[in-house]
């Protein structure tokens, strides 16, 4: 392996490319109307086809739409959409209380030397629709500004750059996408999935039931019950028990 291939690997594990946001993605050029009170779904018109004609249309809602809102125009750009149902961030079921929106206008640096070379790479053609993996770099532009550049801040409240997300890998399955999630939380997809559930409906239920191992002290049996209680699961034995180590 040589250099750069080393460098490729470090690159993707420091840009969140074994961890970032997992889930069924959405990827589709249109025009984006920055305006206050309005909502990500609302605020974007999508373009399915790049002709001019579908364009126009697609320009023409926005711009409309950014008048009766009382905002400055709309801006072509490219939205990822990261769908709440079956997302994970950071190896662990998303917590999120809607679907995740990053909007990047085309014009910017953050689009030219992150979002679109990570589609380019991984060759795909918009709109897209699939499961994949979500990381984050610093905005570019904000970045070569030093300091000053850091107008955003992290979960602590320290000063950080933005951050641009962009695909890093993508999946052919949701089911292929858990076992990456299952690897990058240092834990298997679960092995045993109840009659009637998915794999990653399930799996999003075992962070609980560990839990109520750990945090309130259930003895095996009681959390089997807890578990039929809980998810109408008659879990067995052995399986709780897989699960549990």
């Amino acid at each position: 392996m040589g250099y750069w291939d080393d460098f490729d690997k470090a690159d993707k594990e420091e840009s969140g490319g074994s961890g970032g946001i997992v889930g069924n993605v959405t990827i589709e050029p249109g025009f984006k109307v920055y305006a206050s009170g309005a909502s990500n779904e609302e605020s974007f018109f999508p373009v399915a086809a790049l002709g001019k004609n579908d364009r126009l249309a697609a320009k023409r809602k926005a711009e409309a739409y950014a008048q009766d809102m009382g905002a400055s125009g709309a801006k072509w750009a490219v939205q990822i959409r990261v769908a709440k149902e079956g997302g994970f961030s950071g190896g662990k079921v998303a917590t999120w209380n809607e679907d995740r929106f990053f909007v990047t206008d085309t014009w910017t640096d953050a689009f030219k030397k992150v979002v679109r070379p990570a589609l380019v790479a991984l060759g795909i053609d918009l709109p897209f629709n699939g499961w994949a993996r979500i990381g984050f770099k610093n905005d570019p532009f904000r970045e070569a500004q030093g300091e000053a550049g850091k107008t955003d801040e992290d979960a602590d409240g320290n000063p950080r750059f933005p951050l641009v997300a962009y695909p890093t890998e993508l999946f052919a399955s949701q089911a292929e996408a858990l076992t990456a999630v299952g690897d990058a939380a240092g834990t298997p997809a679960p092995s045993y999935v109840p009659d009637g559930w998915t794999a990653e409906d399930w799996a999003s239920c075992i962070p609980d039931i560990v839990e109520q191992k750990e945090m309130h002290g259930l003895n095996n049996a009681q959390l089997k019950d807890y578990v039929t209680e809980t998810y109408g699961v008659d879990l067995p034995m052995a399986e709780l028990i897989k699960l549990l180590k």
